[in-house]
């Protein structure tokens, strides 16, 4: 190497080690985040004034120190009366506040005429607010903010379980679980669960699946649910299955499934007793979580399975029990 490449390396490696210094005495100076600091991605209740249709002025920060609900709301949408009215019947036990802001305040209260005094229904700059809490054109949402204005929850309507996590948040109410569902199941006295769970007494393994779809996705979860059934009906000859839709499917949508999707197993829609169970699910929970819900059967003992997992713990021995007489 020449003598003017060793003085031009040389100067390089010095700048480097002085943009290092100047680096490290610049980051040494600059505060630490206390670990207490909140995110700078977590959502506050919006500083904004509300007229309510009964002619009060109110500040959002009025409803500080208790849980909030806010539900935009379009009341000629029945999903979303339909929430409304479901959590007017069932609200949370702890102290909460509703928001209702509506394009129509007095279509609103002729839809869902149990709307109480102590919530508070807005109508005036309806758009304004839709812009403050972050609400998009195409459809309208729910949020739930704790007692400090920190929003805790926000979803679209088609996403469901907004009843469900209103309840976990004022109440600490646990959300979905299989167990919930068996209840509900056994208390709806279904014809449809009966007629199967007497014949299970009698027949050979004992054990019996019916399968809750709504909809189906090849990759998606309710896909995986269907596969594993299908190739338990091709091993286990003896064990009784049953895909049920809900009781606003079609012929044509059964034919679809049988033909799209290669299913031999037997389908029916569900009976009013369980349909009613699966609105009020579907409306709590939301349809994720009872989409593909396995429903299963044992000596005419009732109890739900937790996934495909759970089905093939619950498949593995069908067919080595004695039927009882």
């Amino acid at each position: 190497m020449s003598r003017r490449s060793r003085v031009i390396m040389g100067i390089l490696i010095a700048a480097n080690l002085l943009l290092v210094g100047y680096i490290s005495v610049v980051r040494s100076r600059q505060p630490v985040p206390s670990r207490n600091a909140k995110s700078s991605e977590e959502k506050l209740l919006p500083q904004t004034q509300m007229f309510d249709d009964r002619g009060q002025t109110l500040k959002t920060e009025q409803f500080l120190g208790t849980p909030l609900f806010v539900q935009f709301i379009n009341p000629d949408v029945e999903q979303q009366t339909n929430l409304l009215s479901a959590i007017l019947k069932d609200p949370p036990q702890q102290p909460v506040k509703i928001v209702l802001v509506t394009s129509s305040a007095q279509k609103l209260r002729a839809r869902v005429p149990s709307i109480t005094d102590n919530i508070t229904v807005v109508e005036k700059e309806y758009k304004q607010l839709r812009t403050a809490f972050e609400i998009p054109e195409c459809c309208e949402k729910t949020v739930i903010f704790d007692k400090n204005g920190t929003r805790v929850d926000h979803r679209f309507y088609y996403q469901g379980g907004a009843l469900a996590k209103l309840q976990a948040v004022v109440d600490g109410k646990p959300g979905y679980s299989p167990a919930v569902l068996q209840d509900a199941i056994v208390s709806a006295k279904s014809a449809q669960v009966e007629e199967i769970r007497q014949r299970t007494l009698t027949s050979p393994s004992g054990k019996a699946v019916i399968a809750w779809f709504s909809n189906i996705g090849t990759f998606c979860p309710s896909g995986d649910v269907l596969d594993s059934l299908k190739g338990h009906q091709a091993r286990r000859h003896d064990v009784e299955l049953l895909i049920l839709f809900p009781k606003n499917y079609t012929a044509n949508d059964v034919q679809n499934l049988k033909t799209n999707l290669n299913v031999s197993i037997p389908i029916a829609l569900a009976d009013p007793e369980l349909s009613n169970v699966w609105e009020s699910f579907n409306l709590k929970y939301g349809e994720p979580a009872t989409n593909g819900a396995l429903v299963a059967i044992e000596r005419g003992e009732v109890s739900v399975l937790h996934g495909v997992d759970g089905l093939y713990s619950f498949l593995g021995n069908a067919g080595n029990t004695n039927a009882k007489p």
